[in-house]
């Protein structure tokens, strides 16, 4: 009686063994890659804009998002990079984080305001006359940043890419826009279009539609703000375009509808949509 009941129970054991093995590769079959769970709190994030130029590369910097975050391998882009005049290489780090409160939009945008102090008199710049008065600006002027515009609250995941300039031995370089000759002389790979419907924002590099990715040409570095930090300016190499044809760059698109010709030669292009 005895050895029956063990060999009961060893049966009893054995089919919850495998009932249990197939349990696991259920659930195995169900998750085919590995999962990571970060968790945020409230409008908890990195200090954008940053004012330490460390910031977006060491994870125990002050100003790195103050919860969770996830940073990647970074990424090497090798072709075509020109620094300088220089043959280089570009790096890009890119890390993640979760924020359930976060504020839109971030950083500094065309709708701020700023406050300058000009010849002892105190000026506010704001959307109407920002480009001619920073144009005009001496250049020991500061400048107090005013948020003016409105601001949307959700959850949201970011991920964060920060690009850096590196020379043949895979060491940081910096870049400068224009040669001795002021002929530009430093382009590179950024992200200016949007190619993929199904991915939302910039993920690409087809400026025109062609189907060939295009560079960035770096034009300008400065303090445009005069918020005592540094700025740039890009553009798109030249490119040939046809009516009809549309060219995306950043947050903006246009479409070329016409090209008028005036006292037999090309004076302007107008008619041209934007979006």
């Amino acid at each position: 009686m005895t050895r029956k009941i063990h060999h009961e129970i060893l049966v009893i054991a054995i089919a919850l063994i495998a009932l249990f093995m197939i349990a696991s590769t259920a659930s195995a079959d169900a998750h085919e890659v590995n999962t990571l769970r970060i968790y945020g709190e409230e409008g908890y994030s990195a200090a954008f804009p940053y004012t330490d130029p460390e910031a977006p590369f060491d994870p125990m910097n002050n100003e790195s998002p103050m919860k969770d975050f996830v940073t990647f391998n970074p990424a090497l882009m090798e072709d075509a990079v020109v620094v300088n005049n220089i043959d280089s290489k570009q790096k890009v780090f890119a890390r993640q984080w979760f924020v359930p409160e976060y504020t839109e939009p971030t950083g500094m945008v065309w709708l701020d305001d700023f406050r300058c102090e000009i010849n002892d008199s105190v000026e506010i710049i704001d959307e109407a006359n920002a480009r001619e008065a920073f144009t005009e600006l001496p250049v020991d002027v500061e400048c107090e940043w005013i948020p003016n515009r409105n601001e949307y609250v959700w959850e949201d995941v970011v991920t964060e890419y920060t690009y850096m300039f590196l020379d043949k031995h895979y060491q940081p370089r910096a870049a400068t826009a224009k040669s001795p000759t002021s002929a530009y002389w430093s382009t590179f790979w950024f992200p200016v279009a949007d190619n993929d419907d199904a991915q939302i924002g910039l993920d690409g590099y087809d400026i025109n539609y062609d189907g060939v990715d295009d560079m960035v040409v770096l034009e300008k570095v400065g303090d445009f703000n005069y918020d005592g930090y540094k700025d740039i300016q890009i553009s798109s190499e030249l490119m040939a375009v046809d009516v009809g044809d549309s060219v995306q760059f950043l947050d903006h698109i246009v479409e070329i509808e016409g090209v008028y010709y005036m006292v037999e030669e090309l004076n302007t292009v107008t008619n041209i949509n934007s979006h």
